[in-house]
């Protein structure tokens, strides 16, 4: 079966995180990747997001490189704003022979 890499894209507090989780609880095995917790490990990352932030988002693709090669679901709740980040992930998605999925959460005002 081809692994999926979901995309819930959004504003902050739309929810993305959680239906992250419920997608990931309905279906094992899946990774549920927030790039803000991978943020987190790196120490510092307040004081140099400068350096962190790339740093973490490299390492939140490996992890999902990985996951996808290996057969399985990834599901990402990010706030993707620019063209570049989203042609990455279907990069990635190309790559790992996984579908790509985005789903975006638009809040009315």
């Amino acid at each position: 079966m081809q692994p999926k890499l979901i995309i819930i894209n959004g504003p902050l507090g739309s929810g993305k995180s959680t239906l992250a989780k419920m997608y990931a609880e309905r279906h094992p095995l899946t990774l549920k990747l927030d790039i803000d917790q991978v943020w987190g490990l790196i120490s510092g990352w307040r004081e140099s997001p400068e350096i962190t932030t790339p740093l973490a988002k490299r390492m939140a693709i490996a992890m999902a490189e990985i996951h996808l090669d290996a057969g399985y679901n990834v599901v990402i709740p990010q706030f993707y704003h620019s063209e570049s980040q989203y042609l990455e992930l279907d990069e990635l998605a190309k790559n790992c022979k996984a579908k790509l999925y985005e789903f975006y959460i638009d809040l009315p005002e």
